[in-house]
């Protein structure tokens, strides 16, 4: 064999080595990219959820309670959120979480009767209802709000009672004078009822309902 015959073969046999040492780079450059996708695939799955307006108030609330527990305002900012995100038992406890530390807050009290109003607890709402007006005497529309639910239970002299007292203190609201009727009608009281419709009426010449209500009188 002739020395040229020898580096031939050497050289063939150094490119044969080369084969397994690409294949080997490629494999690993396959593995780094498979692993790279599923991170990217577990990334979005776990870290890149989209939030909603009220999910991202929910969030910044809850972290300045952390720094505030005792802070009403955010409580009732907190509860109002988890009742319109329909969240009402969560809405419930901030709720009575306010009253705890300050029982005598109207804020607190009408909202706990809205959601008791919610899961028709009519006389928990009533009761909370009583508080709002008892901490704070110029609720009138806690006052409409209380004969809605007396009228709705058919208690009509209460109804008439608390609507009379919510035109008291705000005469120009024309659900006040309509509702009223509502009651007085239910009494029998028909003169009385027409009155308050017209008053209703005149504070709101375009609602329909005051305008149909009238004119089932006639």
């Amino acid at each position: 064999m002739t020395e040229n015959e020898v580096r031939g073969r050497g050289k063939r046999s150094s490119s044969n080595e080369k084969i397994p040492t690409f294949l080997a780079f490629f494999i690993i450059l396959l593995l780094l990219g498979i692993i790279a996708f599923t991170a990217l695939i577990i990334q979005k799955q776990f870290f890149s959820k989209t939030y909603t307006p009220l999910e991202l108030e929910l969030k910044a609330v809850k972290q300045q309670i952390k720094r505030e527990p005792k802070n009403e305002g955010l409580r009732l900012q907190l509860g109002y959120i988890y009742y319109r995100m329909d969240k009402k038992e969560k809405a419930l406890t901030e709720y009575m979480k306010v009253t705890e530390m300050n029982k005598k807050n109207p804020v607190a009290h009408y909202n706990i009767a809205l959601v008791y109003i919610d899961k028709d607890q009519i006389d928990k709402a009533i009761k909370e209802l009583e508080s709002v007006v008892k901490y704070d005497p110029e609720q009138h529309n806690a006052y409409n709000k209380i004969g809605e639910l007396y009228h709705k239970k058919k208690e009509y002299d209460e109804a008439k009672e608390n609507f009379l007292k919510a035109i008291e203190i705000e005469s120009i609201i024309s659900t006040y004078h309509l509702n009223l009727g509502k009651t007085l009608k239910a009494q029998g009281d028909n003169e009385g009822a027409i009155n308050e419709f017209e008053e209703a009426l005149k504070f709101s010449p375009e609602d329909t309902e005051v305008k149909k209500e009238i004119e089932g009188m006639k």
